[in-house]
């Protein structure tokens, strides 16, 4: 267990079997509360070695506060479907999160295209994808089938929420962040969508402004929170992170690279970022070029944590603490939750890439990070 003045870090390993053909990724959690709150969090298996070759959602529950978990459960219904002839299609980069005024977990996530155990959506820019989405039936501890998310618009036509924080509103609606393109555009843009969701069904109600960065792929993998009353958006580009906010939660300043709050800035780059945004400030968790982890498949360990300035929109370098150490695997995709009034939690899991990195010490261990808050 770590310690400072604001919170303790608690480490804990749920899962971590793996074989010599799979590893898990891309695991990530929510929270049911209640007299007895309920935890659940997806997973998938990833074939290692492979490009982006990702089986059915699987899913863990815990209905002792994160104590002790299930075995990850197989849901074939969220596996592939024959699409067109010779190509199916899937669903993977969920995100679960608690929906409160429909007292559901609502995972979204995107769609994936594979040709004979080929990754066609990844380099064939002909191809759709569309933001998904499945909900989790508490009872009887299974999902439903996953359904997609249909903006039959020119600049939609690949548009993804993979790996996508949103942030749910007031009202019961909420926001999410999508990338998107035209087919066979080179890069992809950030655009917020305002939805509402009735416990079975997103309907898209309105759409933010565009933000561009028009080098490598563009923008991806967006994560939003608020903040003492505004809204944060911290998004992926292959060569930078980047940082923009809103008054209104729809429309975004330009994208500003992430900075230490020297004006330097931060390296981390192509991997995801997420928030924690709780009484005792506004945190960012990300991966990074620590300058000793050039070993790891693009610096993505181990997993930092670092309190932000509000006004400023930088990292306060002083605040910044290892959440889960660096073991050789790669910690770029997980995912974040406030769990209670006095925890907040932090799925992530070591992703075997390359199979080789396993002499530094990783085993594939599915983990939760929970940082206890000194004030609740």
């Amino acid at each position: 267990m770590q310690t400072i003045s604001e919170y303790l870090i608690e480490l804990q390993t749920i899962y971590n079997k793996v074989t010599n053909d799979y590893c898990w990724v891309h695991t990530r959690g929510a929270v049911i509360p209640g007299e007895k709150p309920v935890a659940v969090a997806t997973t998938q298996q990833w074939a290692m070695g492979q490009s982006d070759i990702f089986s059915e959602i699987h899913h863990m529950r815990s209905d002792d506060f994160g104590k002790s978990w299930t075995e990850p459960k197989k849901n074939m219904n969220l596996g592939r479907r024959q699409y067109t002839e010779g190509i199916e299609i899937g669903v993977c980069d969920f995100y679960p999160a608690y929906h409160e005024s429909s007292r559901a977990v609502l995972a979204t996530g995107h769609t994936v295209c594979y040709d004979g155990g080929a990754h066609p959506a990844s380099v064939d820019r002909n191809i759709r994808i569309y933001p998904a989405y499945s909900v989790y039936d508490e009872i009887n501890d299974t999902w439903t089938d996953w359904k997609i998310i249909d903006l039959d618009e020119k600049d939609f036509y690949r548009c993804s929420a993979g790996c996508a924080q949103r942030y749910d509103l007031d009202d019961g609606t909420f926001i999410l962040p999508v990338s998107h393109s035209a087919k066979g555009e080179p890069y992809t843009r950030m655009t917020v969508l305002h939805c509402s969701f009735d416990g079975k069904d997103i309907t898209v109600l309105n759409k933010g402004n565009t933000l561009t960065v028009d080098s490598k792929r563009g923008l991806a993998e967006g994560s939003i929170t608020r903040y003492m009353g505004k809204f944060y958006l911290t998004m992926r580009h292959d060569l930078k992170g980047y940082v923009s906010v809103s008054d209104d939660g729809l429309h975004y300043s330009e994208p500003e690279t992430w900075k230490w709050d020297t004006g330097i800035d931060v390296e981390t780059y192509n991997t995801q970022t997420h928030w924690i945004s709780c009484r005792s400030g506004l945190y960012l968790t990300y991966t990074r070029n620590a300058g000793n982890n050039s070993h790891v498949f693009r610096h993505r360990a181990p997993l930092f944590m670092a309190r932000v300035d509000e006004e400023s929109c930088r990292i306060l370098r002083h605040t910044e603490r290892i959440v889960i150490p660096e073991r050789g695997a790669r910690l770029g995709n997980f995912s974040t939750v406030n769990a209670s009034e006095s925890e907040s939690w932090i799925f992530n899991t070591e992703v075997l890439s390359p199979p080789e990195c396993t002499e530094y010490g990783c085993d594939g261990s599915i983990y939760l990070a929970r940082i206890k808050w000194s004030k609740p």
